[in-house]
């Protein structure tokens, strides 16, 4: 009886989904939702999440990310007004706006994710440059690849994206977000992602609709 019970709660665990800790490397991660697959892209759900970001201009990303990252590590450093020094998490994004203004500059905007415990509580950085943003629930066109992700091999994957969600409307495609989830000295079996946004007039709640939520599963989520 006690395994029959047991059975029961886990299939409607699945059913309704959760949104649970995700550990990678044995690092904090977001736990999201898979909604759909399609051929070389899948749709997922991500709960609401709270990031320190700061932002620059230029035409390479490697050297935005560079300059950028220095100043993000320095804040969970300690580098803010609490003096607090904060778990490192995964992914690492940066936001990426082509062709912006009169200019045409490409705007970089690089954002660490703060952990969940303190996504209200987070300090504020001392560098003027940083910010802290908090992002609702969101849902994005996600592409994955692995491999040691060069500038090129970025802006291939996202115009691989651009082109598998170029018929739906409601994946806004003026800009992308390039996501790596490993440090540099990890040589093998890293992941990397392109997140584009779906633009939906609600973001639905796990339990609401009749849109089915496919739970995650071992053969899909990362490995530690």
């Amino acid at each position: 009886m006690k395994n029959t019970v047991s059975f029961i709660l886990i299939g409607a665990a699945m059913i309704v989904g959760c949104y649970c800790g995700c550990i990678r490397r044995g690092v904090e991660c977001i736990e999201y939702q898979v909604v759909s697959r399609h051929l070389g892209y899948e749709e997922r759900q991500y709960p609401a999440t709270a990031w320190v970001s700061t932002s620059t201009e230029g035409p390479s990303l490697s050297e935005a990310n560079r300059e950028m990252y220095k100043k993000l590590f320095g804040y969970i450093q300690g580098h803010n007004v609490k003096g607090m020094k904060m778990n490192t998490t995964t992914p690492i994004r940066t936001r990426i706006v082509p062709c912006h203004g009169a200019t045409c500059a490409t705007i970089f905007i690089m954002s660490f994710l703060i952990p969940a415990d303190m996504a209200e509580t987070a300090p504020y950085p001392l560098d003027t440059a940083l910010f802290i943003e908090k992002d609702p629930p969101m849902r994005y066109a996600v592409r994955v690849f692995e491999g040691r992700a060069t500038e090129t091999d970025w802006l291939e994957e996202s115009h691989k994206l651009a082109e598998l969600v170029k018929k739906d409307i409601s994946i806004d495609k003026s800009y992308y977000y390039t996501a790596w989830y490993d440090p540099p000295y990890q040589l093998f079996h890293r992941i990397n992602e392109i997140w584009m946004v779906k633009k939906t007039e609600k973001q639905p709640s796990p339990n609401a609709g009749n849109e089915q939520i496919v739970p995650e599963t071992k053969d899909h989520k990362f490995e530690n």
